[in-house]
């Protein structure tokens, strides 16, 4: 896994010494971040709300940088950071995406689990326990790169994409059209809520390991690898102010 991470470290630099170091930006606009926002509150809102964000903002705010947000599915908004198209990618485990530069430093932790009707008495537990489920999953979250190892080549397996998937997995599941779907717990229970639908309509049926996300920093800027390295010290620095540990109670 250290030589993988080092690999990957290593080709994103090379990469920005070939493309990044000569942006396109004006005096006016090197200090825009253009930045993916889609549907995730609490820790992403398309309104530029969210945990995620405002954590970012603490980490830039005795800076020049401004956050400019870009409404994108997230599958597109990997695509669009790898090219150059966005600056910033937040919500995203380290080296989820190639090439990209990472901070050292975590946003914030969250957690995926399986979801099903409180009728079925199936819980996660091995891999190999997927084997005769139906799955309904968004593409391109990454739970583990294990279990998309497993199920990337299982026929019942639904990946959703573009907009309003956990809508989408949830009208799936209660219409039995598939038998789980998996979806980040917080986000899931503030959706619920919105939606007016109760919470005993689902039960939890198991969660992978608590995962941290990062923000991936594109390599397409002539200033990437240092605003990488100062959101790695910066990062670091607000996690013990007042200020988010209020963004994060």
């Amino acid at each position: 896994m250290a030589r993988t991470r080092t690999k990957a470290v290593m080709l994103a630099k090379v990469l920005w010494l070939l493309l990044g170091s000569s942006d396109a930006f004006g005096e006016d606009d090197k200090w825009t971040l253009r930045t993916a926002v889609f549907d995730g509150c609490p820790f992403i809102c398309l309104d530029g709300s969210g945990v995620f964000l405002d954590v970012l903002r603490l980490a830039l705010r005795e800076t020049h940088y401004h956050l400019q947000f870009v409404d994108l599915p997230f599958e597109r908004a990997k695509k669009f950071l790898a090219e150059g198209q966005i600056d910033l990618l937040p919500g995203i485990i380290k080296d989820g995406i190639s090439p990209a530069f990472f901070p050292d430093t975590w946003l914030y932790p969250t957690q995926m689990c399986f979801y099903v009707l409180p009728d079925d008495g199936w819980a996660f537990g091995e891999l190999s326990s997927l084997a005769n489920r139906t799955l309904g999953i968004e593409r391109g979250i990454v739970h583990s790169p294990e279990f998309y190892r497993y199920v990337e080549h299982l026929p019942s397996v639904f990946r959703l994409v573009g907009d309003g998937v956990l809508k989408r997995q949830l009208e799936m599941l209660l219409r039995r059209r598939v038998d789980t779907i998996t979806a980040e717990r917080t986000v899931l229970r503030l959706f619920l809520n919105e939606a007016g639908i109760a919470s005993t309509e689902l039960k939890n049926a198991g969660c992978f390991d608590p995962e941290f996300e990062y923000v991936a920093v594109s390599i397409h800027r002539s200033d990437s690898l240092a605003l990488s390295e100062f959101l790695s010290k910066n990062l670091e620095s607000v996690r013990s102010t007042t200020d988010y540990q209020r963004l994060t109670d």
